[in-house]
């Protein structure tokens, strides 16, 4: 009853229709295209992130047949896809509005929708070593050259190859004890621009440990 009444009070305002049917008509359309207006949205699995940033994008409604879903990437130059859903890798820093529009059949625009991507510069990782060969016990001091490229290193976490690990030391020292071999030093840092991000670099055989010289003697008897 309340539905029949707003409609008529719709059809007051179309004047430029001559004929009932006409209005309603007018009517019907202008309530389908409000109510698919409020029954979407795009829904991100992440909307920001360092690097290469690849978002996984769906219609907020189940998908319908009769409908065309067409997106705008916001990239230059212009990429058109389309489905219900999307996958795409964002991989140069920036912000991007992504546009989805929902089209019938005859190809009329039904909604459009649009959600923000931010993409940020990952950080440059790098360490160095003062003394990378010795004879063990051999002690080794660490320097982390990383610089974040948007914001600041927040965490980080050393791998040393021999068993051993260190979390949240910008330049630690490290001593490599009763064992000998080339060791693999690893270095993992996370920006607070994209905390769900973990960069790495790692170093082959970046430590180079010997056994050194073993003390020994040979005690003889006396000779007359």
């Amino acid at each position: 009853m309340l539905f029949m009444t707003y409609c008529r009070k719709l059809c007051t305002k179309c004047r430029m229709y001559r004929n009932r049917s006409a209005s309603w008509m007018f009517v019907l359309s202008l309530l389908s295209l409000i109510s698919s207006k409020t029954d979407a949205q795009i829904v991100a699995d992440k909307t920001s992130g360092c690097g290469n940033v690849i978002v996984g994008l769906r219609d907020g409604q189940p998908q319908n047949p009769a409908y065309t879903y067409e997106w705008d990437m916001g990239v230059t130059p212009t990429s058109l896809r389309y489905g219900w859903s999307q996958s795409y890798t964002f991989s140069t820093p920036g912000t991007y509005n992504v546009i989805l529009r929902i089209k019938n059949s005859a190809g009329n625009i039904l909604s459009t929708w649009s959600q923000a991507i931010v993409v940020h510069p990952p950080p440059n990782i790098d360490f160095g070593a003062d003394d990378p060969s010795g004879c063990f016990p051999h002690k080794v001091n660490f320097t982390d050259n990383s610089t974040p490229g948007n914001g600041a290193i927040i965490f980080r976490r050393w791998v040393f190859g021999d068993g051993n690990t260190v979390d949240n030391v910008t330049n630690p020292t490290h001593v490599y004890r009763n064992l000998s071999g080339n060791f693999p030093v690893t270095l993992r840092v996370i920006q607070n621009s994209c905390p769900q991000d973990t960069f790495t670099i790692t170093k082959s055989a970046y430590i180079n440990v010997s056994q050194g010289v073993q003390p020994d003697f040979i005690v003889e008897p006396p000779t007359n």
